[in-house]
Formats: C-alpha cells, structure tokens, sequence
C-alpha cells in the first residue's frame, strides 16, 4: 500500500542532496581506473613514439585550439622580386633558402636582400 499524502516518512531525499552510495562508488572506482602511480609506471614502459602519441592526445586538454587558421598558403618570401642577372630567374626553392637564411620562420616578416650573390 502506497504512503497517503502528508506522509512526512515517504518524501525520500531532498531535492539537491548527494546518494551517498553513488560517490562512494565513483570514489571507489577513480581510484580503482584511475591510480597516478601507476599510470606513471605504465607511462614509463612505453617506447618513445607511443608516448609521443599520448602527449599529443593530450595536448588538447591543456592547450586550446587557436581562434583562427594560422596556415599560410602563399608566403610573403614567395612575392619577393629579386634583381638578378639578365635571363636569370629565381626559383621558389631558392627564395625558401633565402628567407630561412637571412631568419625567416613562418612567423615573423623580415627583410630580404634585394640582391643575389
């Protein structure tokens, strides 16, 4: 038979209130999962590229993702002129070689010479 209303024994926990029970079953099982001394031994055992791998998983957690697309599709060194001899030309792969030489680094702008040796 059901509890008739104004039953002050059948109104259970209070709204807001934590079960017991359930936080020390969730205590019991983060320390159970989730034991650090032992994470850092398993941690230890790793070869070096697989703890690569759970260091760069794990940057997501630390690190946030940055607000906008920081590629680069067309590098400013790429539009530089170059005042050359006559009928010769510079290619890419020489203006790469120049911009990390006089310090570029995707980065920063830097002034190139406007000549080549």
């Amino acid at each position: 038979m059901p509890f008739q209303k104004g039953n002050k024994l059948g109104k259970g926990r209070p709204q807001g209130s934590k079960n017991k029970a359930t936080d020390v079953q969730k205590l019991e099982l983060q320390q159970m999962l989730f034991n650090i001394e032992d994470m850092k031994r398993d941690f230890e055992t790793l070869d070096a590229y697989k703890k690569f791998d759970v260091r760069m998983k794990a940057m997501s957690f630390f690190y946030s993702r940055p607000a906008i697309d920081m590629t680069i599709e067309n590098p400013k060194y790429l539009e530089q002129e170059f005042i050359v001899g006559a009928g010769e030309v510079v290619t890419d792969e020489q203006k790469r070689e120049l911009y990390i030489k006089h310090g570029g680094d995707g980065t920063n702008h830097i002034d190139l010479p406007l000549f080549i040796d």
